[in-house]
């Protein structure tokens, strides 16, 4: 299995462009990413935005479903070790 490659904030705000979810959120970007993603993860959905993003960064694919990377981000943004996926 490749080495789990953790999401960056830099890795954001290549894919952020004119990304916009308010002032409040605007300079969270990264609460914005684990927020969407939790919610992907838990059987929500988000706005087409926040989707784009997830898909863009290699957390979800086109047909809305999590992709390794994104289960061991999910992991990761709450601090948790990872089983093995």
């Amino acid at each position: 299995m490749k080495k789990f490659k953790p999401v960056t904030i830099e890795e954001v705000e290549s894919v952020w462009g004119n990304a916009n979810f308010g002032p409040d959120l605007n300079n969270r970007k990264m609460d914005v990413i684990r927020g969407a993603l939790l919610k992907w993860a838990s059987g929500f959905s988000t706005g087409h935005t926040a989707f784009c993003l997830l898909v863009e960064l290699g957390l979800m694919t086109e047909n809305k479903r999590l992709t390794v990377r994104g289960r061991q981000q999910l992991w990761e943004f709450f601090g948790k070790d990872c089983p093995s996926v």
